[in-house]
């Protein structure tokens, strides 16, 4: 009886102390969800990065191919004896 009384008393003092188990418990779906929904729209704006950056480089090509079309005419216009000033 002299060990059953102090191992009583110590299993109702951890017992009180302890957290309840569903206050600790964390539901994950919820963040799941938060998750999936930043990674559709991090996929969005990556598509639409992609996609900007293909305009740009198109863009950026015209104006290469036009100003290499003016050298080759103002080169040529100077092969004839023309000039921008007459």
């Amino acid at each position: 009886m002299k060990l059953f009384l102090p191992t009583l008393l110590a299993l109702a003092l951890v017992s009180c102390d302890s957290p309840e188990p569903d206050a600790a418990y964390t539901d994950p779906a919820p963040i799941l969800r938060e998750n999936a929904e930043l990674k559709k729209k991090v996929a969005a704006l990556e598509y639409e990065r992609d996609e900007a950056v293909k305009k740009h480089e198109s863009a950026l090509r015209l104006v290469n191919q036009f100003m290499d079309q003016k050298y080759e005419l103002e080169r040529k216009m100077e092969k004839a004896g023309l000039t921008g000033s007459n």
